[in-house]
């Protein structure tokens, strides 16, 4: 279990940088997941309500005509915003254990 920074400074900078709204959630994942490129799989990492709803508010204002896409890409692929047995503030992602499946080396 880990618990990480992530600044709105962070998510604004993702967001404005970003093509498409799965460019946001790309790039969402790998500055949460330094090690993105190696993971085969990565679970549901877990933010707040207020974080959640900053990020795809955000989002939304940035990719205006794809809400509906914005909003089932988050649900299938997004954060999750459950509650945490370990209490987090606003702007952390909680990650639990074992949520990364990590590619096997080819030897």
């Amino acid at each position: 279990m880990e618990i990480r920074k992530l600044k709105k400074e962070s998510i604004n900078n993702i967001i404005d940088n970003s093509e498409t709204y799965i460019h946001v959630l790309v790039g969402l994942y790998k500055h949460v997941f330094p090690d993105f490129d190696k993971a085969e799989k990565i679970g549901f990492p877990i933010v707040t309500n207020e974080t959640a709803s900053y990020i795809l508010e955000r989002t939304h204002e940035k990719f205006p005509n794809n809400t509906v896409d914005i909003n089932f890409l988050w649900l299938n692929k997004g954060f999750s915003c459950c509650e945490t047995e370990t209490p987090i503030d606003d702007f952390e992602v909680f990650i639990p254990d074992n949520i990364v499946t990590y590619k096997k080396e080819e030897a």
